[in-house]
């Protein structure tokens, strides 16, 4: 069994037993966390399911975009859920402020400023909050009908609609300046050819030798040498 189905299916038979009215699926990356805090990965959610009477509420959160308008940041939402069915609710938070703004989705799509703060509608969305509620299974058991049948249902709907769908912000790439210049490369170093040339003049084998080698220099002068030695 799949890990996303195993977690629901655990999830879901522990609300039915303990009764609680929260309870968190976690996810990261797409995949669910069994415990612990929604990790940075490729989309950082929080996804609750919720018992109330007559109804299950589902509800993921979102942290929003980090630059643009208070409108870009909302359109960045909105596109990622253009095939998410019209009813889900959309809250959004704002930065130093506990005032919040709520639509439906069909709503929001309509109207994008009924998810703008009201009293200031530049004020910058931190944080966004997905919500579907769906009528509870009344019946026993884990037949059509029951809570458990109706609960997996919703959340793997939910899933499906939403929660994959929705992906981390991510900055863009830098771009470089059209205008930029670059310094000319430096012109390589030039290159001096090395012969016999340019090298320490020649000198007669007698310059090399000490003044009183008198053997060595009448040796070096004599007829018969250079002539038995005319490369030197």
């Amino acid at each position: 069994m799949p890990a996303i189905l195993e977690t629901i299916n655990q999830r879901v038979n522990q609300l039915a037993h303990i009764g609680t009215k929260g309870y968190p699926l976690r996810y990261s990356g797409g995949g669910p966390e069994r415990s612990g805090r929604p990790s940075v990965g490729s989309n950082p959610t929080e996804t609750t399911i919720q018992g109330r009477k007559w109804g299950t509420g589902l509800s993921m959160q979102v942290r929003a975009a980090k630059d643009g308008r208070a409108r870009t940041r909302i359109n960045w939402l909105l596109r990622q859920l253009r095939d998410a069915p019209d009813d889900l609710r959309i809250t959004v938070k704002f930065a130093r402020t506990r005032a919040t703004a709520s639509a439906l989705l069909d709503a929001a799509r309509a109207d994008l400023s009924t998810l703008l703060l009201p009293e200031d509608a530049k004020r910058e969305p931190t944080m966004f909050e997905v919500a579907d509620t769906d009528d509870m299974g009344i019946k026993r058991g884990t037949s059509s009908g029951s809570f458990v049948a109706e609960t997996q249902t919703q959340m793997l709907a939910f899933y499906g609609d939403v929660v994959q769908q929705v992906q981390k912000w991510a900055p863009k790439t830098p771009k470089l300046s059209k205008s930029l210049d670059f310094e000319a490369a430096p012109s390589p170093a030039k290159e001096i050819e090395v012969s016999s040339d340019n090298l320490l003049p020649e000198f007669p084998h007698s310059a090399y030798l000490d003044d009183n080698d008198e053997s060595l220099r009448r040796r070096d002068s004599s007829p018969s040498y250079r002539d038995a030695n005319p490369l030197e």
